[in-house]
């Protein structure tokens, strides 16, 4: 369950979030600082890490943890409730045909079920955190699938 902190208040028997979203944007509803892509890369991060090797049994995760060493995790500044929701809700679903993302009413469920009350635009964050998440998770099956935290340093280099 997403914990109620003290970024959150209660209104009307609802959790709401700050409109600003933990500093996620600014009260136009930008995103000035680039965090909304930190978020992401978060997202595929874990999703990385969730990621099955082609024909091995562990993930790379329960790898890192059985080398005893640190899962390569992202520094989130702002919008980490956004990233709690995601893994609360669970960023895929298995279906007759393969994986996917949860579906909008799925979402808008999970909110109403839980007390929250997002804003659109925290809907389509969550949207898109769930759809990088299983991008990620396809793209780790490969073994040469390089970590979405590197990738950006490698072409900065």
């Amino acid at each position: 369950m997403v914990p109620v902190t003290p970024d959150r208040q209660r209104s009307a028997g609802a959790t709401v979030l700050r409109r600003a979203g933990e500093g996620l944007r600014d009260r136009s509803g930008r995103d000035p600082g680039g965090r909304e892509r930190q978020l992401v890369l978060a997202s595929e991060q874990l999703g990385w890490l969730a990621s099955t090797i082609k024909n091995e049994k562990t993930t790379r995760a329960q790898r890192y943890i059985a080398a005893g060493a640190p899962l390569p995790l992202v520094e989130i500044e702002a919008g980490k409730y956004l990233l709690d929701a995601v893994q609360e809700l669970g960023p895929v679903r298995s279906t007759g045909m393969g994986l996917s993302i949860p579906d909008w009413q799925e979402i808008t469920a999970f909110a109403s079920a839980h007390g929250l009350a997002f804003a659109p635009w925290e809907f389509r964050v969550i949207r898109k955190l769930c759809a990088a998440y299983l991008r990620e998770l396809r793209s780790g099956e490969d073994p040469f699938c390089i970590p979405p935290i590197k990738r950006g340093k490698e072409q900065e280099d």
